[in-house]
């Protein structure tokens, strides 16, 4: 969103001609002097208020050619016929969007949110096969977030998240992998600067219904990562 549009989504209640020119113009003064992390939570709310866009909630791409020469081939061994398989070149892409169907809960500062992320690996070169998905990941989350402000090695906290995440592919036994967790999601900034750390605890099922019991070996307990 450039800043002459956030400033247009603030001040787009306005009706008459010169309060909307000194608003806007006054957005645009504030906005030029955020900091870039300031300016895309700005935009991001500004997005999440306008019920006809759709808010990015993690990144979102396309990869054309991606290369996976460790494909998990052996629950697909009934549907192949001779000399068929998974190839090692398939397509990637993930689309991923954010709501807040209620804003703020009064002035608590306390924000509900849903997010849906949808991750495809796609054999689309796969002729010998119809070119199927191999898989998709379904990634719906629920929680609250808010504004703590807390310090950390000088910089300061920027926003907070708590929430359930549930991952599936979506699929029927013996094909079904799924598994649930509670998570935290927090933001520390300094200038242009954000680290971002989320660690999840994984909600435990009984031995016969878990389907993806060494999931943590591979995936871990938490997320760190900057942007600069």
């Amino acid at each position: 969103m450039s800043f002459s549009l956030y400033a247009e989504n603030t001040c787009n209640d306005l009706k008459d001609d010169v309060e909307h020119l000194a608003c806007y113009d006054k957005a645009v003064a504030e906005d030029e002097n955020r900091n870039a992390s300031e300016r895309r939570k700005h935009e991001i709310n500004a997005s999440l208020k306008n019920p006809f866009s759709l808010t990015p909630y993690r990144m979102n791409y396309i990869l054309p050619v991606t290369h996976n020469s460790s494909a998990n081939e052996a629950p697909f061994q009934d549907f192949f016929e001779p000399g068929e398989g998974i190839d090692d070149t398939e397509e990637k892409f993930q689309i991923s969007v954010q709501f807040e169907p209620w804003g703020e809960v009064g002035e608590s500062g306390i924000t509900p949110y849903f997010t849906y992320t949808q991750l495809a690996l796609w054999q689309v070169y796969n002729r010998d096969i119809s070119s199927p998905f191999r898989e998709t990941n379904y990634e719906p989350e629920f929680g609250v977030r808010f504004n703590p402000d807390w310090g950390f090695l000088g910089m300061r906290s920027s926003s907070m998240r708590v929430g359930f995440n549930h991952q599936s592919n979506g699929r029927g036994e013996p094909l079904s992998r799924s598994w649930n967790r509670i998570y935290a999601t927090l933001a520390f900034e300094s200038g242009n600067f954000i680290t971002v750390i989320r660690p999840w605890i994984r909600i435990k099922e009984n031995a016969e219904d878990d389907d993806n019991p060494d999931i943590e070996d591979f995936l871990g307990n938490f997320e760190w990562y900057g942007i600069l």
